[in-house]
């Protein structure tokens, strides 16, 4: 993705990486989709595209953070291809040293707007045509410079907010006609939304359809993906080893490479001109920069000492390459070289012999050891796998470290090794040796571990008894447990600290782990009965703790239990159904008084406040005495019964600390928020008391400069861009915003707002209404009128005088 700015480039490749990487690996052509009679957006494949004109600024903008996880379409553009060029990925990302293709877009007129798209029109619209670059993506058949196409814009997912999302349709393309890439990753098996049964997190994209012919055993997946069939495994492993090969070897040669270069060249440029000549020595074909690299690594290894263009004295013909160069300091003897290599020093012979031995040699022994090996594998292991990851484990027995595809390897090998005569698996490892005096019998062992000696069959009896018994229990005592814990207990933890503490009630000794285990089920039975803790026979969920405990006097019969509570006696089942119908009755309702209260709360008042002073106080209109907290809501609810007038001034006078939101070189924000204001008009049903809660938002937006130049109060006034407010009613019953022509749900409400922020006071004409009356280097004071407007529920005017804390850092 050509772009100049670097951090747009990196989220750009994080992007569509997988979609790009399996577009080349495969190779798939682009083609037509079948009986197609709308753009089927959500399901094409898709490449980014950065639009940096202000369409592009605004649509970014009204997303907002509406960021999803899954793509909408948003609408579709014309455009002309006005290049196109072919590159190589660079270094550093998962597709490095493939070809790929950059499309170079002029953007033309708004075509479609989805239906679905929660921005309007105009939002769209290019005010002039602009060119952006698209890509990387595979050639697409048919399509020129010049060519006509259409492309979706679609909301940015996955994080990545410096774009949009398209697909390049294919010239003329039409709404009955669409034109697309291979079907959307996520409908592969393994892929997100699509996991195969063991499968813990999805496989990339460019690997492919897992096989669908696998085995019936069960091994770990590589790599945390999970467990499940060895078929799958081998995949899995021979996926990650093609993915961690250099460019150029066997396991990732790159386009127009015939045979994998040596390793010593290391890596072929990435950097490549756009030309094609065949490579030196049957390489393969491509780019005239290939061409050179592979010439000069040949000029190189030929004017190596031993190379047949540098043969030292006396040698008959060429050492191989990847011998090296023999050595310089040499004993002056002479003696025949083998293999017919010539004559000379016999410090050559000893090189010679020795490379030729380790050319012989199997891979892991002694005399060729892999990389990062310290001592030789066993000779019956045979050589160790050539594909591996290139993560860095520590390899068991003390073979060194490097590859975890090695350690695994190793780890299967000691394990047969470790197999007595007749044993056909391995024994778990906490059974500790196998008795080494046996009798001579022969007999088939339990649980398919082999046939052999009935003292053997008995030892493994003897462990397969104990591991079925749970840990704890009198016939599987766990290691210092000096008497069995009670069934109903379960099992003691597995993971345990490796302190030594004595356990409660004389359980024994050891972990502190254990420990606390037995302390908690100590309490446990100690804990309230029907509770969490201390729940009845036949219950399956505790009964909340004001509830109290259930009868102890019970019938004998036995029903299913209300709201799913379990089953049991009829007598808890009564007593069940009583406590959830007075839950079910409103706090204060005539079913279900308040402590105090002696006549029932009208019902559209609602339930009283939970929190409450702790005086004592009689309440209004004799509903009973009580709280101070109760007696204000009670006559706060009088007051609203009577009058049902909205506030048309608020007044809010506070201090505090601002919140600085930055997002240079975008903008820097000062919010702030205050619980409380008093109101200035009349009559009002909410002047029960002179200071009431109506929720504030204040929110002002200025300019980036501000928040490195903010040296006097001038300054604020200078950059300021707006401000909004945004205040809710918490005493009004909510409303409908349900309904028709609204997208939300049927019987969905919200509080009124007496300021809804949809009014934003934009400078110059906002200093008018908002005067910064002081900035001091720490704290900013201010005063704020605002007028009604028309976009709440309420014309309501607000007075602000504010005192804020601002730390820009």
């Amino acid at each position: 993705l050509k772009l100049s700015n670097p951090l747009m480039l990196v989220h750009a490749l994080g992007a569509f990486s997988l979609a790009a990487r399996k577009i080349l690996r495969k190779q798939a052509a682009w083609r037509p989709s079948q009986n197609a009679s709308r753009f089927q957006w959500p399901h094409a494949t898709m490449a980014e595209i950065v639009l940096e004109s202000e369409a592009g600024k605004r649509l970014r903008n009204a997303l907002g953070a509406e960021c999803a996880s899954h793509v909408d379409a948003m609408g579709v553009f014309e455009a002309e291809v006005t290049k196109i060029e072919e590159e190589i990925a660079p270094a550093g990302t998962p597709f490095r040293g493939r070809a790929m293709t950059m499309y170079t877009l002029n953007m033309g007129r708004l075509v479609k707007l989805n239906e679905t798209s929660k921005i309007s029109a105009g939002d769209f619209s290019v005010t002039s045509p602009q060119t952006y670059d698209c890509g990387p993506r595979g050639p697409v058949e048919g399509v020129v410079v010049g060519s006509k196409i259409l492309v979706g814009i679609y909301r940015y997912n996955s994080g990545v907010k410096d774009g949009l999302f398209a697909p390049a349709k294919l010239p003329d393309a039409t709404e009955e006609e669409s034109h697309e890439h291979s079907p959307h990753d996520t409908a592969l098996p393994g892929a997100p939304g699509h996991l195969l049964p063991g499968q813990t997190k999805p496989f990339p994209s460019h690997w492919g359809e897992p096989p669908k012919m696998q085995t019936r055993d069960l091994r770990v997946w590589p790599a945390g993906y999970g467990q499940g069939s060895g078929t799958v495994a081998r995949w899995i492993q021979e996926n990650l080893a093609e993915d961690a090969a250099v460019p150029g070897s066997a396991g990732n040669m790159i386009p127009g490479q015939a045979k994998p270069f040596p390793s010593h060249w290391g890596e072929p440029p990435m950097m490549q001109t756009r030309d094609f000549r065949p490579w030196p020595e049957d390489y393969g074909q491509g780019s005239g920069t290939v061409a050179r690299w592979i010439q000069e690594h040949l000029d190189q290894d030929d004017t190596a000492s031993g190379s047949p263009k540098n043969m030292i004295p006396g040698q008959t013909k060429p050492f191989p390459s990847h011998w090296g160069e023999p050595p310089r300091l040499l004993t002056k003897d002479m003696r025949e070289w083998p293999e017919g290599y010539g004559n000379g020093s016999g410090t050559v012979v000893q090189w010679i012999e020795k490379n030729l031995k380790k050319d012989l040699a199997p891979r892991g022994s002694a005399d060729n050891m892999i990389p990062g090996q310290i001592k030789p594998f066993p000779e019956h292991w045979g050589e160790p796998p050539r594909m591996q990851t290139r993560d860095m484990r520590v390899w068991r027995g003390g073979y060194g470290q490097g590859s975890g595809t090695i350690a695994t390897w190793i780890q299967e090998h000691i394990a047969r090794d470790a197999l007595v005569p007749g044993q056909a698996k391995p024994f778990p490892s906490h059974w500790g040796e196998p008795p080494k005096i046996q009798t001579r019998d022969f007999r088939p062992w339990p649980a398919g571990y082999g046939q052999g000696s009935g003292t053997m069959a008995k030892w493994i009896q003897q462990n397969l008894d104990k591991d079925a018994a749970p840990p704890g229990s009198a016939g599987n005592l766990i290691p210092g447990q000096t008497k069995p814990f009670p069934s109903h207990w379960g099992e003691p933890p597995k993971v345990q600290t490796k302190d030594f503490r004595p356990w409660p009630q004389d359980y024994g000794q050891g972990s502190g782990t254990v420990a606390t285990w037995i302390q908690e089920n100590i309490d446990k039975e100690s804990a309230p009965l029907g509770s969490a803790a201390n729940m009845i026979p036949g219950q399956t969920k505790p009964f909340p703790s004001h509830w109290g405990a259930p009868p102890r006097m019970q019938t004998r019969d036995l029903c299913p239990w209300p709201d799913e509570y379990g089953e049991g006696s009829g007598t808890v089942a009564r007593w069940i159904q009583t406590n959830l119908d007075n839950d079910a009755a409103p706090r204060g309702s005539a079913g279900n008084l308040i402590p105090g209260q002696t006549k029932p709360f009208p019902s559209h008042w609602g339930e009283p406040p939970k929190l409450q002073t702790k005086d004592l106080r009689p309440w209004p209109e004799n509903y009973g005495q009580g709280s101070g907290s109760v007696a204000s809501w009670i006559q706060q609810k009088l007051d609203e019964d009577k009058v049902e007038v909205l506030p048309t001034k608020l007044t809010y006078m506070f201090g505090g600390a601002a919140r600085v939101n930055h997002m240079p070189p975008t903008y820097v924000a000062l919010v702030f928020d205050a619980p409380s204001a008093v109101s200035g008009s009349l009559p009002n049903r909410k002047l029960a008391s002179d200071h009431l809660d109506y929720p504030l938002n204040f929110y002002m937006s200025f300019k980036a400069e501000l928040h490195s130049d903010h040296a006097t109060v001038d300054h604020f006034k200078r950059h300021l861009n707006y401000f909004y407010s945004i205040v809710t009613d918490p005493y009004s019953p909510p409303k409908d915003i349900s309904g028709p022509g609204s997208c939300n749900p049927p019987g969905m409400t919200a509080p009124l707002r007496l300021k809804s922020g949809n009014s934003c006071q934009h400078a110059p004409d906002a200093l008018e209404l908002i005067t910064f009356t002081s900035w001091d280097g720490e704290v900013l004071k201010g005063t704020v009128n605002e007028p009604p407007d028309g976009w709440g529920d309420a014309e309501t005017a607000l007075e602000i005088e504010f005192s804020l804390r601002v730390d820009f850092n």
